[in-house]
């Protein structure tokens, strides 16, 4: 089964954090869809933070998270495919987008990611996830992400989830499913 848990919708661009947190142990995985993600500045990425317990916030650490990706993106008839991987203070989860009135915003960017054993005391923590819609760069795009929590506590449970835009505040529905394994 799935459930909805919770939904933030963030209206207007004075929201910098949009956090998760206190998972009920009748869900061992989550799933997080974003709809509409839109940054105040330019260029902006949605990235994730991670919470463990025993931690003393959401990890920034220098090199917390192994991130990969595999996109397609372009406008019309010229598109562009990579793959690459990065390690970084986040873990990524869409291409830069453009504020409101500056580029392909207006076409809407989505995004479905998936996190396991929440809970576990003896299996890493990441997400895996799939990002779709417009960038900066033009109308169509697809993204699929894999990110391993590496930093301190990569053990402990899951505590907290946090998304935020790498320029500026937020805007976007951000809605919490848990999925029961029993």
């Amino acid at each position: 089964d799935i459930d909805l848990i919770s939904t933030n919708h963030i209206t207007a661009a004075s929201v910098n954090t949009c956090d998760f947190t206190s998972f009920s142990t009748d869900y061992n995985h989550l799933m997080v869809k974003v709809a509409d993600f839109q940054p105040s500045g330019n260029n902006g990425n949605l990235i994730v933070r991670l919470q463990t317990t025993g931690s003393s916030g959401f990890n920034s650490g220098s090199g917390a998270y192994y991130n990969t990706r595999t996109r397609v993106y372009g406008n019309g008839s010229s598109y562009t495919t990579n793959q690459s991987g990065f390690e970084q203070n986040y873990g990524v989860a869409s291409f830069g987008i453009n504020s409101a009135g500056n580029g392909y915003a207006e076409s809407g960017s989505h995004m479905d990611l998936y996190f396991s054993n929440i809970h576990s005391t003896t299996r890493g923590k990441g997400y895996y996830g799939i990002f779709w819609g417009a960038g900066d760069f033009g109308n169509a795009s697809h993204q699929v992400v894999g990110v391993t929590y590496v930093g301190s506590g990569r053990l402990n449970a899951l505590t907290g989830i946090r998304f935020q835009s790498s320029s500026g505040d937020l805007i976007g529905r951000f809605s919490l499913y848990g999925i029961r394994t029993t």
